[in-house]
């Protein structure tokens, strides 16, 4: 496989030479406003968990008779996919396709299948285990540790490709469309992580440096992923690749880290100026927004186009929030934590436990509405009303 190496010239700051301006944070929208009432996708006695969503679709894990199974709500009903293996998980979801692990008998390794929305098909058979698929349409990708490492390989929706072939592990691979990221570590098993990108003919190294690169995503041609910059700092800063350049995002004295990437968006979490507590952000592709201004802790940011979700702690415990474009709301308001909060389009998915840790967790999802003008005009006014104008750190815009 052809392999070429992202020049250091070319790691740029976004939008020239300083980094790209944080505009002062977005208000909290109306809750009732919204009026929207969660839906419980599962009520049972056993662990549901790890959801992942594609429109109204949603895959997710639980473990029923002792074993992990992967479960489908198609958005109408659910169906149990995995049946003949043992422990299947990491289920992930794009339409109506869905990629896990299991283990298979008799070598008892890890395999991955693949579900068509009609068929489940088992892609891979070998003697070694392969771990973690990441998919995007008809298109698997995932790393088997063959020969003692890592390879990546990728399935097309026809045939599977080996992408790598070398004496050093490549793992966790992150797919979109025929393009491919994932981490790998050049110098040993032992040494740091550094960033490689597939973009269906070749294989670029995108970062080449002494520290771990970590938390990659992949949405088209865009990677992104967290990594300390090369100014001598000891905080992580956010890197875009662009499909041309590599471009550092973030550049303070606080750590900004886990981004998620949706076109030429990224969303990502970071301490506040104060330094005391987590806060969201977002790049719009020109300029950088902070979407929460709180004394509490944001995290588990997840976006989809202009939207994004998130986890936060209100006072009381850890609920489900929501920027529509415009304004941020908060969706659950109960007496539980909310975790691992998903965004696909309008539908959001996560999952808690209403009934307490001996039940086990329960999966929710909720279809956010469209933003309407009357509820865009209004979060400008609030937002003039808010902040006196809109601000660029301290100048009117």
């Amino acid at each position: 496989m052809k392999q070429s190496m992202i020049s250091l010239a070319m790691l740029t700051l976004a939008a020239g030479a300083t980094p790209a301006a944080v505009i002062d944070p977005v208000p909290l929208g109306a809750l009732d406003a919204w009026n929207v009432q969660p839906r419980r996708l599962t009520d049972n006695d056993y662990e549901d968990y790890s959801p992942d969503a594609s429109g109204s679709s949603v895959v997710w894990e639980g473990i029923e008779d002792d074993d992990f199974a992967v479960f489908l709500f198609d958005g109408n009903s659910t169906i149990r996919l995995s049946d003949q293996q043992l422990e299947s998980r990491y289920p992930r979801l794009s339409g109506s396709n869905v990629a896990w692990r299991a283990i298979v008998e008799p070598e008892f390794d890890t395999e991955i299948f693949f579900y068509d929305g009609t068929t489940v098909t088992q892609l891979t058979d070998n003697d070694y285990d392969d771990h973690r698929p990441s998919i995007s349409g008809s298109h698997v990708a995932w790393w088997g540790y063959q020969h003692g490492d890592g390879e990546i390989f990728l399935f097309d929706g026809d045939q599977i490709t080996q992408l790598t072939d070398n004496d050093y592990r490549d793992y966790r691979p992150r797919v979109s469309g025929g393009r491919v990221a994932w981490l790998g570590r050049p110098d040993g098993r032992d040494s740091d992580n550094e960033v490689y990108y597939y973009d269906g003919q070749e294989t670029k190294r995108l970062t080449d440096n002494a520290f771990d690169d970590g938390a990659l995503r992949i949405s088209g041609s865009t990677v992104v992923w967290h990594g300390l910059a090369d100014d001598g700092g000891f905080d992580m800063e956010v890197f875009m690749y662009d499909g041309s350049r590599v471009v550092q995002l973030t550049d303070n004295d606080t750590d900004d880290w886990s981004p998620d990437a949706s076109g030429s968006r990224v969303a990502w979490i970071g301490y506040a100026e104060d330094g005391y507590d987590i806060e969201i952000f977002l790049y719009d592709g020109q300029e950088t927004i902070q979407l929460t201004d709180n004394e509490y802790s944001d995290f588990d940011v997840d976006l989809s186009g202009s939207r994004a979700a998130w986890l936060g702690y209100d006072g009381q415990d850890v609920e489900v929030f929501v920027f529509d474009g415009y304004a941020t709301h908060q969706l659950t308001d109960n007496t539980y934590d909310d975790y691992d909060v998903d965004i696909s389009g309008v539908h959001v998915v996560w999952y808690a436990y209403p009934d307490g840790w001996d039940r086990g967790g329960e999966i929710f999802t909720a279809v956010i509405p469209e933003p309407s003008v009357v509820a865009w005009l209004s979060t400008l006014l609030v937002m003039a009303a808010a902040l006196g104008g809109f601000k660029v750190r301290g100048r009117k815009r």
